[in-house]
C-alpha cells in the first residue's frame, strides 16, 4: 500500500511540476517548504520538484525486490514508465525551455535558465534506475533522444559545467554497452562529430580527455549488422511519430525529434526499407536546408559523411554519392558560420585517416574540403590547416624510402595530394604563399641538380599543376615569381624534363602573356625559344610524345599575332616567328592529308604525323590565321 501511495504521489509530482507556473498553496512542512521554493524573480523554481521525483523513483526502486513477482514486475513497468517520461522532461529542462502543457503556450514563453550541471546529474541517476528497470528486448526510445539532445547540445555548450553534464550522460549510457548496442547506428554516429569538436577544444584537459576515450569507443563499437540497425531504426521511427504528439514534449525537444524522423528517414529510404517509398531527396533537403543551422545542421549532417562502410555498393548513384553530397553541405554551412572551420578539421582528418576511405571522397577532402578551411579572415583555422597539410607531406616524404612497395607508393600519391591541397590553401589565403613558395624553389632545385634522385613524375605533374593553378587565379600576385622558376627549369633542366612537363611551363608563360604580366618577345627570349626549337626538331621523331609541347606551343604563336605592340620591331619579330616556325609547321601538318608515298620514308612520317593529330593541325592552322593578311 505504501508503495501504491509512493506511485501516486509520484504522479501527481510529475503532473504539477508540469503545469504550476505560479508557486502553489501546498501544507506547509518541512518538505513542502524545500519543494516549493521561488527565487528572486518570482519564477517557479522547477529544480526542486524534479529532484523529489528523482528521490521517490530511487526510494520506489529499492523497495521492489521486497514484495512478490507479480507485484514487482507491475509495479516496475508502472515506474519505467514514469521514469521514461522524467527523463525526457529533464532533457527538455537542457535545453534551457520553460515547460508545460501545450494548452498553456503563452503562460511559458519567457526563458528558463537551469543548471544543467544539476540537471544532467538528475539525468544519469534516472538512466541508471531505467537500465535497472528495463527488460529485454529494451525500449531504447527515451535513450536514443537523450543521447542526440546531449550530442546536440555538447556541439554548442558554453561553459565548462553544460560540457561536462552533457558528457555525463552519454558516459551513462555508453557504460550500458548492451543498451548501446541496441540503438540504431545513425543514433549513435550522432555524438562523434560533437565529441570530437570538444576533444580538441574543451574547456580543460579532463574534458578533453573524456570526449576523446568516448569518441574513440564509438569507433571502436562493433557496428550491428544493416538489417539490425534498420529494424532498430524503423521502430524509433515509430515511436517518435507518436511522442512528438505528446503534451509534455514542445519546443526545442519538437524541433529535435522532427529533425531526428528526417534524418531516420534518410536511412530508411537509402537502403531500400519497405514502405519507405521514393527517393531519400525529400528528407535530404529538409535536413540540408530547412533545420537551423546553427545548431542542428552539422550534427545530423557529419555522420553521413562516413556512410561507405555500410553498404559498399558503387552502381547505387544515391548511395556512393552520399557522403560527397553532405561533405558540400558543410562546406556550405562553413562559408556562411565563420565558428564552424575549426570543428570540421579533426572531422575530415578522421574521415581521411579510415583506411577504407574511398577514393573520391579522400580527393574531396585532400583537395577541396580542408583547404576550403583556410581564410583570410581567419588566422588560426588557416594555421591550423597548413599545418595539417604540412605535417603530411612532411609525412610522405619520410616514407619515400620505405621497403614496402604498397606503402611507398601510397606516400607518393598522399604527397602529391598535399602539395595541391597546400596550393589550393595559397588560393584561399595568399599569406601561406610564402611557407609553399620554397618546397616548390626545392623541388626546382632537385630537378636542376645534375646528381638527380630517382623521377617521380606523378609529383613533378602535381608541382606544375600548382603552379599553373596560382597563375592562373591570380596572375598579378604570382606571376612575376613563379615566371623565375619557369625559367629556370625550361633554361638549365630541359633535357630532364618530359613533354607533358615542358608542355605545362609554356602553359604558365602563356597565361602570363595573356594576362599582360609579361610582354611576347621577352618570354620568347628568355623561356620559350629554347624548348620550341628542341621540340619542332624532334617532332616527327616523337611522335605523338610531341603533341602536349606542339599544343601549346600552337597557342603561344597566336598570342605572338594577337599581344604585340605596333613597332617595326615587333613587327619584324612577329613575320621571324610566322615564316620560321608557324608556317612551316603548317605545311608539314597538311602535307599528309594526300596518299603518302610508301618509297619515301619522309613523306611516310607526313603522313602519320598529320593524321594521328588533328588537333595539333587545327591550332597552328588557327594560329597562322590570327597573323595579319597582308604578312601572309
Amino acid at each position: 500500500a505504501g508503495r501504491q501511495n509512493a506511485l501516486l504521489m509520484l504522479d501527481w509530482t510529475f503532473g504539477m511540476s508540469l503545469d504550476a507556473v505560479e508557486p502553489l498553496a501546498v501544507a506547509n512542512s518541512a518538505t513542502s517548504a524545500t519543494y516549493c521554493k521561488v527565487d528572486s524573480q518570482g519564477r517557479w523554481t522547477r529544480h526542486r520538484l524534479f529532484a523529489a521525483c528523482v528521490e521517490v523513483v530511487q526510494i520506489i526502486n529499492s523497495t521492489l525486490s521486497s514484495s512478490g513477482p507479480n507485484n514487482d514486475q507491475l509495479n516496475a513497468d508502472r515506474l519505467y514508465t514514469v521514469v521514461d517520461q522524467l527523463r525526457l522532461v529533464l532533457g527538455s529542462m537542457v535545453c534551457r525551455e520553460p515547460l508545460g502543457s501545450s494548452a498553456m503556450p503563452q503562460l511559458h514563453s519567457a526563458p528558463m535558465e537551469y543548471d544543467v550541471g544539476l540537471v544532467a546529474a538528475l539525468i544519469a541517476k534516472l538512466s541508471h534506475v531505467a537500465h535497472a528497470l528495463a527488460s529485454e528486448p529494451y525500449n531504447i526510445h527515451a535513450d536514443a533522444i537523450l543521447w542526440s539532445l546531449a550530442a546536440l547540445q555538447l556541439a554548442r555548450a558554453t561553459t565548462r559545467a553544460e560540457q561536462d553534464g552533457l558528457l555525463t550522460i552519454i558516459e551513462t549510457t555508453m557504460r550500458m554497452r548492451t543498451l548501446v548496442r541496441a540503438l540504431p547506428a545513425p543514433i549513435v554516429s550522432l555524438a562523434r562529430f560533437p565529441l570530437m569538436c570538444v576533444a580538441t577544444d574543451g574547456f580543460d584537459q579532463d574534458i578533453c580527455s573524456r570526449a576523446l576515450r568516448l569518441c574513440e569507443d564509438i569507433d571502436q563499437m562493433a557496428s550491428p549488422s544493416i538489417q539490425e540497425s534498420l529494424s532498430a531504426t524503423s521502430h524509433l521511427q515509430r515511436a517518435l511519430v507518436d511522442m512528438s504528439v505528446t503534451r509534455w514534449v514542445s519546443g526545442q525537444l519538437i524541433v529535435l525529434i522532427n529533425a531526428l524522423r528526417d534524418y531516420l528517414l534518410i536511412y530508411s529510404k537509402l537502403y531500400g526499407v519497405q514502405g519507405a517509398g521514393g527517393s531519400g531527396s525529400g528528407p535530404l533537403e529538409r535536413v540540408f536546408r530547412h533545420i537551423d543551422p546553427i545548431a542542428m545542421q552539422p550534427v545530423l549532417i557529419a555522420p553521413l559523411l562516413f556512410e561507405w562502410s555500410l553498404l559498399a555498393d558503387g552502381h547505387d548513384g544515391c548511395r556512393s554519392s552520399l557522403p560527397l553530397i553532405a561533405l558540400a553541405h558543410l562546406l556550405r554551412l562553413a562559408s556562411s558560420l565563420a565558428s564552424l572551420r575549426l570543428n570540421l578539421l579533426p572531422l575530415f582528418m578522421c574521415a581521411l585517416k579510415r583506411p577504407d576511405c574511398p577514393p573520391k571522397l579522400t580527393l574531396a577532402l585532400t583537395l577541396q574540403a580542408i583547404p576550403h578551411l583556410a581564410s583570410t579572415q581567419d588566422a588560426f583555422a588557416t594555421a591550423r590547416v597548413v599545418s595539417v597539410i604540412s605535417g603530411l607531406w612532411s609525412h610522405s616524404n619520410s616514407s619515400l624510402s620505405s621497403t614496402n612497395t604498397s606503402t611507398r607508393l601510397a606516400r607518393r600519391r598522399m604527397r602529391c595530394l598535399a602539395i595541391r591541397a597546400w596550393g589550393n590553401v595559397v588560393i584561399n589565403n595568399p599569406r601561406v604563399w610564402r611557407d609553399l613558395k620554397p618546397v616548390i624553389v626545392q623541388f626546382v632545385e632537385s630537378i636542376k641538380a645534375p646528381q638527380a634522385k630517382t623521377r617521380e613524375p606523378e609529383y613533378e605533374w602535381a608541382v606544375l599543376i600548382t603552379m599553373r593553378d596560382l597563375v592562373m587565379r591570380a596572375p598579378d600576385r604570382y606571376a612575376d615569381q613563379i615566371l623565375p622558376l619557369v625559367y629556370s627549369l625550361l633554361n638549365f633542366a630541359l633535357s630532364s624534363l618530359s613533354a607533358s612537363s615542358t608542355a605545362m611551363l609554356i602553359d604558365i608563360a602563356c597565361i602570363c602573356v595573356e594576362s599582360d604580366m609579361a610582354g611576347v618577345r621577352s618570354v620568347w627570349t628568355t623561356i620559350v625559344s629554347k624548348p620550341a626549337i628542341l621540340w619542332l626538331s624532334r617532332s616527327e621523331r616523337a611522335g605523338d610524345a610531341a603533341t602536349p609541347v606542339l599544343e601549346y606551343l600552337a597557342r603561344f604563336f597566336k598570342l605572338v599575332a594577337t599581344h604585340g605592340e605596333a613597332s617595326d620591331t615587333y613587327t619584324a619579330f612577329r613575320q621571324q616567328i610566322l615564316w620560321g616556325f608557324v608556317s612551316p609547321m603548317c605545311a608539314n601538318l597538311t602535307s599528309g592529308t594526300a596518299e603518302p608515298t610508301h618509297s619515301s620514308p619522309s613523306n611516310v612520317a607526313d603522313g602519320v604525323f598529320s593524321a594521328t593529330r588533328p588537333r595539333t593541325r587545327d591550332l597552328f592552322l588557327s594560329a597562322l590565321a590570327a597573323y595579319p593578311v597582308e604578312e601572309l
